[in-house]
């Protein structure tokens, strides 16, 4: 893509006077993507929230590339010590569940049992050797009344399919391993 078409995406819809030159990624829109498991991690802000971070690249069609990131918290109160609405919680171990299960793990209920932190750090290293795997993901979006360019985010998974690497000597043969850069 040249400049000119980069200049012309980035400014549509924008206004050079009144909008701001910061653009804050939305997601990608509504939709079904097939997707690899990027990366897993725990993460944490200086606001004392932490969360595990699923980030999940596109592999093919039009959003080829782009990068979805997941947060998921599996805290039982809110910042203000409430409890956390059940279908919250709920609906945050099913994340985790799902995508564990779609990606090759033998998820029990014993892996929520303890300390939030330690959760994390439980399911961070249990999903690193599934980095790679493909999924089919779903976004949905939902209207936000308190802030309507902010929609509600939710996710749903499938199996994806099967990715491998081809082989460039089998594919090619006129490419020998001497052809190879490692």
């Amino acid at each position: 893509m040249s400049l000119v078409d980069v200049y012309k995406k980035a400014t549509e819809g924008w206004d050079a006077k009144n909008d701001s030159a910061q653009q804050r990624d939305q997601g990608l829109p509504a939709g079904d993507y097939d997707v690899i498991l990027d990366s897993v991690s725990h993460a944490t802000y200086k606001s004392g929230y932490e969360c595990l971070r699923f980030v999940m690249t596109v592999y093919q069609g039009e959003h080829t590339g782009r990068k979805e990131f997941i947060n998921v918290s599996l805290a039982e109160k809110t910042k203000d010590g409430r409890p956390m609405p059940d279908f919250v919680v709920s609906q945050n171990i099913r994340y985790v569940a799902k995508i564990g299960a779609l990606v090759g793990l033998d998820m029990k209920p014993e892996y929520f049992d303890g300390v939030e932190t330690d959760l994390y750090e439980n399911f961070n290293q249990m999903f690193r050797p599934c980095v790679g795997k493909s999924l089919k993901m779903t976004v949905i979006l939902r209207p936000n009344k308190d802030k309507t360019k902010d929609p509600y985010r939710s996710y749903d998974f499938a199996p994806g399919e099967t990715i491998s690497t081809p082989d460039p000597v089998a594919a090619d043969p006129e490419v020998t391993d001497d052809d190879l850069p490692f």
